[in-house]
């Protein structure tokens, strides 16, 4: 099966389908990326975070441009430099450094997240475990696990396709010793996408 993977973001041009761009055609799919910040899952995301009490720093595998950061930042007012993000694309670290310079946005393997361990409040994972099998996948949860302190937020989809994998990352945590809430997403969440909309999650995973 044809499946899209790392390779795909790290040589994606800049003049392609914008993802978050619907209806408009070929165009920039990171400005498309930064258009996204408002997207209403992003709001489940906040509530989750809220959730856990205190919380002084964010550290996000797949943080493409940094869309989700920079929500965080305005609605938590957490300080940009106490957010953190790692991806592949070299292309979305440099944009995103140049919507949140404070921010330690590393371009990197999210297999092998370049931070000590239990540095982070908040570990999050937003639509890009889909692009990992099950064994890369566990391997970025463990280190998911091993940078942050009370928690860790996954979006993602339960089922897969020829594009993407898809899986229970609830009783994937829960196997690792969290305790884990999940949340449906539905129509007002994803508006534009029935995929998201029948196989959507947030998965909320505290430590015990």
């Amino acid at each position: 099966m044809a499946r899209q993977t790392i390779k795909y973001w790290q040589d994606r041009p800049a003049r392609d389908h914008g993802d978050w761009l619907e209806g408009e055609g070929e165009g920039d799919w990171l400005k498309g990326y930064k258009k996204s910040q408002s997207h209403p899952h992003r709001r489940l995301i906040i509530g989750a975070i809220l959730s856990c009490g205190e919380v002084d720093s964010v550290v996000e595998a797949g943080c493409n441009c940094g869309p989700n950061l920079a929500f965080i930042r305005d609605e938590l007012k957490i300080p940009e430099n106490s957010l953190a993000g790692i991806d592949a694309s070299e292309k979305a670290i440099a944009f995103g450094k140049r919507e949140l310079p404070e921010a330690d946005l590393r371009v990197g393997d999210m297999k092998k997240l370049p931070w000590r361990d239990g540095v982070f409040s908040i570990a999050l994972a937003d639509a890009s475990l889909m692009y990992c099998d099950d064994e890369e996948s566990r391997v970025v949860l463990k280190e998911l696990i091993r940078v942050s302190r009370k928690a860790i937020i996954i979006v993602d989809r339960i089922k897969g396709n020829d594009f993407i994998w898809g899986r229970d990352y609830g009783e994937l945590l829960g196997e690792l010793g969290y305790e884990v809430e999940a949340w449906k997403l539905g129509e007002a969440d994803w508006p534009t996408s029935r995929g998201w909309q029948q196989d959507g999650f947030l998965w909320l995973a505290r430590k015990k």
